[in-house]
């Protein structure tokens, strides 16, 4: 296995070496992450900010910026330039399409498996790696379609 394995739970140093770039595990996957920013989520652009030093590792990320304004544009491309984020910035100004958006971000260039996420939707700090080793374990390189689609629970939500 090509990607060094980290554990928190028993090596609390491995989140700071994860985080550190002493060994940044290859990843066989990126995200895609779409959203507009402008005025009525300010939320938004902290929790792109909470996410880049949430995980243990991070993939590649590839934010589809799907025709936020200015400032807010600008906002976004800093902040995304600041984490390394990739962007792609689609020029739609009508109505969000949450699946044209992720569409340029499929469409755009990077790994050929993709998980799809949104900006209010965190996983364990491990998850991403334990993504990644799963796909090494089960070989699921050539076995998917290029999507990773996780279920997502409303916890606040009546059921």
């Amino acid at each position: 296995m090509d990607s060094p394995r980290f554990d928190p739970d028993r090596d609390p140093a491995a989140r700071v070496a994860a985080t550190s770039g002493a060994e940044a595990p290859r990843f066989d996957f990126g995200i895609v992450l779409a959203l507009r920013l402008h005025e009525g989520n300010p939320w938004a652009l902290e929790r792109l900010e909470r996410m880049a030093g949430w995980y243990d590792a991070l993939p590649p990320v590839r934010v589809v910026d799907f025709g936020s304004r200015e400032p807010f544009a600008g906002r976004l491309a800093r902040t995304c330039a600041r984490h390394g984020f990739a962007v792609t910035r689609v020029e739609d100004f009508g109505a969000f399409s949450l699946a044209a958006a992720r569409n340029a971000g499929m469409r755009a260039e990077g790994p050929a498996l993709r998980l799809i996420t949104d900006i209010d939707f965190f996983l364990r700090p491990r998850d991403f790696l334990r993504i990644q080793e799963l796909i090494e374990a089960l070989d699921l390189r050539d076995r998917i379609d290029g999507m990773l689609n996780l279920p997502a629970w409303h916890l606040s939500e009546p059921a």
